[in-house]
């Protein structure tokens, strides 16, 4: 992985470059409005999860992908149920199924209780 750390305009322009420049050969988001990362295309966090969802015979629809931030796009958009933190940036919660409490408000903690722990209370599933 490679970060970069700049301004977040700095930063748009230099991922737009490096976007254009290697296209599907690397992974580029922004973690946070100051850092930017390059990695392999394969190295996301929803690739991640993916992967070890595979391994141990986990269907894609069970999964719940939590994320705050540009980097945690894959993984709420590859989730079964993918959700946002009530922190996250506008464009972040566009992209989610479910916008939970911020992590201030114990977001994570929400969504367990509201679709693991009363999953059998609730009609339907994620």
């Amino acid at each position: 992985m490679l970060l970069y750390y700049d301004e977040p305009e700095a930063l748009d322009a230099l991922a737009k470059e490096l976007n254009e420049e290697f296209g599907e050969a690397a992974y580029i988001t922004k973690s946070k409005p100051y850092f930017l990362e390059v990695m392999h295309p394969e190295a996301s966090k929803g690739q991640a999860i993916l992967h070890l969802a595979k391994m141990f015979g986990i269907d894609r629809s069970k999964i719940i992908g939590i994320g705050d931030s540009y980097n945690d796009i894959d993984l709420i958009k590859v989730a079964g149920l993918g959700v946002a933190m009530g922190n996250a940036p506008e464009f972040i919660k566009q992209k989610a199924d479910y916008v939970t409490r911020s992590n201030n408000e114990e977001g994570v903690r929400h969504v367990i209780e509201e679709f693991v722990l009363q999953k059998s209370t609730k009609s339907g599933s994620f």
